[in-house]
């Protein structure tokens, strides 16, 4: 890591990380498992080792009512593992590879603001490219953002967050595609209890997530459900606990002065 400090307010940073990844062994055993009648499973014992190149550049601004940060980061996968279908006549041969690269592309800017003590904005906008390359070849851009607000009143804080619905891929290629989430809760703290009472997506209607993997020879979508996600009203209760056990401290009085034999050779 390299860091420049212009000035009290002002950080730029370079980093850069490196570190490998080995193959689990479930993609390394080659023994053969039937998973239906049409498809068959086999590891890969060739597979290579992954390796990861992590590049970041951070700028960061933190004044008496306005933290910002801005970040541009580059990941490099090399020899990613991946699964690979193969067409074996009356069935799908489900194994792996690792002659996939893996290069991100990712712009950052996050902040924080506080209007007063009371009341404080957080957000974050997000750009992800992801690009596979190698017998894998598929590419996708995905935008994030997210909004939070707080307002303290006495013990209550009242909070209100959302996020943009999402669509982003994975390292194994997998491509998900998420909703919108909006939240509201109030809280109040008295002692050691906390009370909460909030919404999650309150009007809106069955929300599914999506999961799509698609190859020359075998593709899959997936819907699933998550309830908590769901249009719900809630309400928590929890009282804290944290009473460890009480220790007396003693006051010692120690002569920490030692005569040395050696500085008494004459």
């Amino acid at each position: 890591m390299l860091r420049y400090t212009p000035s009290a307010n002002n950080v730029f940073s370079l980093n850069f990380n490196t570190g490998n990844s080995f193959p689990s062994v479930n993609t390394l055993n080659d023994v053969e498992q039937s998973v239906n009648e049409y498809m068959i499973k086999k590891g890969n014992p060739d597979l290579e080792m992954s390796r990861l190149f992590n590049t970041a550049v951070t700028y960061n601004l933190v004044a008496k009512k306005i933290n910002l940060q801005i970040m541009a980061i580059n990941n490099i996968f090399t020899n990613l593992t991946l699964p690979l279908y193969m067409d074996c006549g009356d069935k799908i041969l489900y194994t792996f590879d690792s002659d996939s690269k893996l290069i991100q592309n990712i712009a950052v800017a996050s902040g924080t603001y506080s209007a007063s003590k009371q009341l404080r904005f957080k957000g974050e906008v997000a750009y992800i490219h992801s690009s596979f390359s190698g017998r894998y070849n598929n590419h996708l851009g995905t935008l994030r953002a997210s909004f939070d607000a707080n307002y303290i009143l006495k013990n209550f804080l009242f909070n209100i967050s959302l996020k943009a619905p999402e669509r982003n891929i994975s390292n194994s290629g997998v491509i998900t595609k998420d909703f919108i989430h909006y939240n509201v809760n109030v809280r109040y703290t008295l002692n050691n209890w906390h009370f909460e009472l909030g919404t999650v997506n309150l009007f809106s209607k069955k929300q599914l997530s999506e999961q799509i993997y698609n190859s020359s020879v075998y593709g899959t979508q997936t819907n699933y459900y998550d309830r908590t996600q769901q249009s719900n009203i809630y309400v928590k209760l929890a009282l804290n606990l944290n009473k460890g056990k009480k220790q007396k401290v003693r006051k010692t009085s120690i002569d920490k002065s030692i005569d040395s034999s050696i500085m008494k050779i004459q």
